[in-house]
């Protein structure tokens, strides 16, 4: 299990990691190859919760342990976000009649900024628990 959470943590930094270089592109580009990106994951992230993880998910363990590091560190953000915003959605679908007020955006953008400072704490507390081992 300890395995396929820490490949699945690698899959959404990866993700992320991604959408950040696609992101400035033009529009015309950058959307079509962000869900491809989309997909790609999706479909990683089934196989690994299927126990087949992508061999590069392997790969990056051995060959390049720090940046496998990093993506284990800000991993766990997109899962987040999707659930948070899809949540968000749904809560002003509800009460809001399809409107998203301003409160509704700065929380959000609040808990992003909480998770950017989670995420730089993770990437610390595994990095020294890394060097304790060695």
């Amino acid at each position: 299990m300890k395995s396929t959470y820490e490949n699945v943590l690698i899959l959404g930094g990866a993700y992320a990691a991604g959408d950040v270089v696609l992101r400035p592109l033009p529009e015309d580009v950058s959307v079509p190859a962000r869900l491809l990106l989309l997909f790609a994951f999706l479909a990683a992230d089934v196989m690994t919760v299927a126990n087949r993880p992508p061999r590069f998910i392997g790969y990056l363990n051995e060959r390049f342990p720090h940046l496998a590091l990093c993506l284990k560190s800000v991993g766990w953000l997109p899962y987040f976000l999707g659930v948070f915003f899809g949540g968000l959605i749904v809560v002003s679908e509800i009460f809001n009649g399809g409107e998203i007020y301003p409160l509704g955006t700065a929380v959000s953008l609040l808990l992003t900024a909480a998770g950017g400072a989670v995420s730089v704490a993770a990437y610390v507390a595994m990095r020294k628990k890394r060097r304790e081992t060695l």
